[in-house]
């Protein structure tokens, strides 16, 4: 719903011109990475906070706190928050008034660069965009106002962002979930921190996927020996009841047989005979112990059988459960994934601008012979400034140079010079 993004000086002149729509010399708007622009609806975009020139602005405020003179250092960030899904229309402004009021209590209103929300675009989103400056911090054991994006912009305060934001939101009656399945546990994160969260969920993924297929393997092999035992049984099951009946048959007929008045059965026949009888009651005792043992272990296997299915059951929820939490990581990191995207463009267009500036500057000194005129100079300049480039050393130009100007509105800085 909302994510923070730190940004050097080099990206003042892209990313202010993208805030307040600023246009191209093709005439388009300038986008921020590969964002679709619908220009039907751009008149309906509109700054919360005051109007302003916002690179002027920076260069102000930066006279007013210490800075370090580092050429890493982040000089302003920005807080995207865009509208929930379940946001009631009608409270859509409100919900963006109340946001912002709520980033200027927490950032301060006077390190406020613009508020710009963006209604052109896919979804509805503002671009609060502020200097993290610390009030009355600490440096070399004095009290000052600094510029400090890792004091300010802290794994506290990201963590306990969307929880503060919620209470704001509810404060005001506006209806809508600022804090979602992710937030709500975990705070804000950066894209680097999403993906490896993003990874690990894919792994746990993958390995309940091996385990669902294993035990899936079992269970069909399991499934197969059950039947293969149930065949075998009913045919033992066939047997028995043939050698009963053959025994039945035998005991009918041998007592039917007359030992007195009649015919006689030999010492010898009597004895083939009970030996046979005896042969096939063994056979059936054989086959009732087999059938026994086959009822056992299709009991057993039964039990086994449902122990996997309810397991079954266990790992088809958690699958789904984690095909959730990736599909929500991925609609996050969607949405942060941009920024990645915005940047590697910003770059690539700064090393335009900075390659066709020194083309420019190189073929001015081969013109008037290395000495361009000083009105020519201050263009150059305020050309560099408003790309946020550094001035080229083969300009040449001097503060004495500008002073002599009656136009003064392009001033030299210490922010110029890192």
């Amino acid at each position: 719903m909302a994510n923070v993004q730190k940004y050097k000086a080099s990206s003042m002149g892209h990313m202010f011109a993208h805030y307040e729509r600023r246009k191209d010399e093709h005439d388009e708007y300038i986008k921020y990475g590969n964002q679709s622009i619908d220009t039907s609806k751009t008149h309906l975009n509109y700054n919360l906070a005051a109007n302003h020139n916002q690179l002027e602005f920076v260069k102000k405020r930066l006279e007013e706190v210490h800075t370090f003179k580092r050429k890493d250092l982040n000089i302003f960030a920005t807080w995207v928050i865009t509208a929930p899904k379940d946001l009631p229309p009608e409270q859509e402004r409100d919900f963006f008034k109340t946001s912002y009021d709520f980033l200027c209590d927490r950032y301060g209103k006077e390190n406020c660069i613009s508020a710009y929300v963006h209604k052109d675009e896919t979804t509805p989103h503002m671009h609060f965009c502020f200097m993290p400056i610390v009030k009355n911090g600490k440096f070399r054991g004095k009290i000052v106002d600094k510029l400090s994006a890792k004091e300010v912009l802290t794994q506290t305060d990201l963590k306990s962002f969307h929880k503060d934001l919620q209470k704001a939101m509810d404060k005001q009656n506006i209806h809508c979930l600022v804090e979602n399945g992710i937030t709500a546990i975990n705070g804000n994160k950066t894209v680097k921190e999403l993906k490896k969260e993003l990874a690990q969920q894919n792994s746990e993924i993958a390995v309940a996927k091996e385990k669902l297929n294993a035990a899936n393997a079992e269970a069909t092999k399991i499934k197969n020996e059950l039947n293969s035992i149930t065949q075998d049984n009913l045919s033992n099951s066939q047997k028995i009841s043939s050698v009963k009946k053959l025994i039945a048959d035998f005991e009918k007929c041998f007592h039917s047989i007359p030992i007195v008045g009649g015919y006689q059965v030999s010492n010898t026949d009597y004895k083939k005979v009970c030996k046979a009888f005896q042969k096939i009651m063994l056979t059936g005792n054989d086959l009732d112990s087999k059938s026994a043992k086959v009822e056992e272990k299709l009991n057993s296997l039964a039990k086994v059988e449902e122990k996997l299915k309810r397991q079954e059951e266990v790992n088809d929820k958690k699958a789904n459960e984690l095909r959730v939490k990736e599909q929500n990581l991925l609609n996050r990191n969607s949405l942060l994934s941009v920024t990645e995207l915005e940047n590697a463009s910003l770059k690539l267009k700064q090393q335009a601008y900075s390659s066709n500036v020194s083309e420019i500057v190189e073929l001015l000194n081969k013109f008037f012979k290395g000495n361009i005129p000083l009105e020519l100079k201050k263009v150059l300049l305020k050309a560099f400034q408003e790309v946020g480039l550094k001035p080229n050393e083969k300009l040449n130009l001097d503060t004495s140079d500008l002073d002599k100007t009656k136009n003064k509105k392009i001033e030299r800085s210490n922010y110029f010079e890192r």
